[in-house]
């Protein structure tokens, strides 16, 4: 039988410091590896779509600003890339390739 080992973590008095957070995840080195998955997941979903002639990319990576940091959304740019997205289903793709971390 196995033998159940426990383990305490005290941290004491934490205080949350919200306007140091923002700061943090807003400098331009963090927003730099924010940016870079989503540019490379905009570059996967654009490389194997086939845009409609006179039609722009189909996927655009967009920053957005949330409540404390801003950040980026990869989404389709068309209704021909959303159609398309709902078949063939290329952000879970792209994004299953980028890999966890």
């Amino acid at each position: 039988m196995a033998k159940r080992i426990r383990c305490k973590v005290k941290f004491g008095k934490f205080k949350w410091n919200r306007a140091g957070y923002a700061e943090a995840m807003n400098a331009p080195a963090v927003q730099g590896m924010v940016a870079k998955p989503a540019r490379a997941i905009e570059s996967a979903c654009n490389a194997s779509f086939t845009p409609d002639p006179g039609e722009g990319q189909g996927y655009v990576a967009k920053q957005v600003n949330g409540k404390l940091a801003k950040g980026y959304m990869v989404r389709t740019a068309t209704p021909h890339a959303h159609n398309s997205e709902r078949k063939h289903n290329r952000l879970l793709g792209a994004l299953g390739s980028q890999g966890g971390s």
